[in-house]
């Protein structure tokens, strides 16, 4: 159902252009959010928030990743404010600020080798077989062997949960393992939280 302030003109038509995008196999939901001098006057979910493993239905507080960004506006801001205060330093291994990660090859790997694309770790983590939940990323993320030596080449890599793990261990934001994502229920980018 959608929110609407009285005498808001007719957003209906939002719906159409969200239901064709997904009729059209372009995207299998989103959430509608407008917001007008300073009020939310439509809000709405429509369509699905997941496909795999299995179907959920869109709500209006689902969470969004926002992936590549989010190291460009939120952990990128988030490290060098660390930096900046003297709790991180960047040729610090990883190990220094998350001794777990000290496994499989991973104990020379610098926050500026994560931040900068030179760990040396996969692009992703392994997706066969199906696994799901924050904890069992975490677990394969950490142990993780790198493809390549920390530093000798450029291999852009999904490395924000390695990021996020640096950052909430330094205890910088308490929703660090939401940090690559938007709420549409707040209406607010997580790009203060780190990534």
């Amino acid at each position: 159902m959608a929110n609407k302030a009285a005498g808001a003109p007719s957003l209906g038509v939002l719906d159409s252009v969200v239901r064709n995008a997904i009729h059209d196999d372009q995207i299998p939901g989103a959430v509608l959010l407008v917001w007008h001098d300073g009020q939310m006057i439509y809000r709405k979910a429509v369509g699905d928030r997941s496909l795999e493993p299995h179907r959920e239905a869109m709500t209006v507080d689902t969470i969004f990743d926002i992936a590549s960004l989010t190291k460009v506006v939120a952990t990128t801001t988030a490290v060098m404010q660390l930096v900046q205060k003297g709790d991180v330093r960047l040729n610090d291994p990883v190990a220094k600020y998350l001794p777990e990660f000290a496994q499989n090859g991973k104990e020379d790997i610098t926050v500026r080798n994560l931040l900068t694309h030179f760990s040396g770790l996969r692009s992703d983590i392994d997706l066969t077989p199906p696994w799901e939940g924050r904890d069992t990323a975490l677990r394969m993320a950490l142990a993780e062997t790198p493809a390549y030596s920390p530093g000798s080449r450029f291999l852009y890599a999904c490395e924000r949960k390695h990021s996020g793990c640096v950052l909430r261990q330094e205890n910088l934001h308490p929703a660090a393992d939401d940090a690559h994502s938007f709420s549409a229920s707040s209406g607010l980018a997580a790009q203060d939280r780190p990534d």
